[in-house]
This record gives structure tokens, C-alpha cells and sequence, in this order.
């Protein structure tokens, strides 16, 4: 239940003056210059979703991957104990929505041990 009652908004434009907007409570999410100067960048939120999706699948929770998003396209690095693994963030990563292409540049204990 929000609660009514007036909400000021300062915002300043191009050339460092300020504006100020009234709203009633809960209408500044809603506005065009809250959600302008909010607007999250695609590849952090596609970031936040594929680390969503590690931390949902019981098979890969608390995998130590990095992850980097670079105009959708999501590069995994580390080091995990088997090429299960491996595999098993990959299909995880896949899940995730606006995933274009994945660069899996994880290595796997197995790997090392056969060097």
C-alpha cells in the first residue's frame, strides 16, 4: 500500500540547471525522467540474469565463474572441478533471456591434472 502525499524530484538537464517536478507518491517511477535517468544497461542486466540462473541451478550453486557481457554476448571464466561442470553452466548461461552467444573460456581441473 503506498502512501499519497507530494514527491519532489530535482533533476538536472544538459546545462547544469535544475528542474523540479511534483509527483504524488509512487507516480516518480513512473516518470519519464526517473525512468530516463534509471535505465539499466542491457548487458548488466543480462549479467544479473545469467548469475540468477547459476545461483537457481542446484547442479552449478556456488560455482566460482566469471562472468563478463559485452553486447549480449557472455564470455564464463574459471577453473571447476570436472567437465560436467563445465557443461552444466553452460546449458545454465543458455537459459538466460538475450543471450546471443557464449564464449566458454572455463578450464576444469581434469584439464590440468592432464598436462
Amino acid at each position: 500500500m503506498q502512501r499519497e502525499g507530494k514527491v519532489q524530484t530535482v533533476c538536472a538537464d544538459s546545462v547544469g540547471k535544475e528542474r523540479v517536478a511534483n509527483h504524488t507518491a509512487g507516480s516518480a517511477a513512473r516518470s519519464p525522467l526517473f525512468l530516463e535517468r534509471f535505465e539499466m544497461n542491457p548487458d548488466i542486466q543480462l549479467r544479473h540474469e545469467v548469475f540468477a540462473q547459476l545461483n537457481w541451478d542446484p547442479a552449478v550453486f556456488g560455482c566460482d565463474v566469471d562472468v563478463r557481457v559485452t553486447d549480449g554476448v557472455v564470455t564464463l571464466r574459471g577453473q571447476l572441478a570436472s567437465e560436467d561442470l563445465k557443461n552444466a553452466v553452460e546449458r545454465a548461461v543458455r537459459r538466460a533471456e538475450g543471450v546471443k552467444r557464449i564464449v566458454n573460456q572455463l578450464t576444469t581441473a581434469e584439464c590440468a591434472n592432464n598436462d
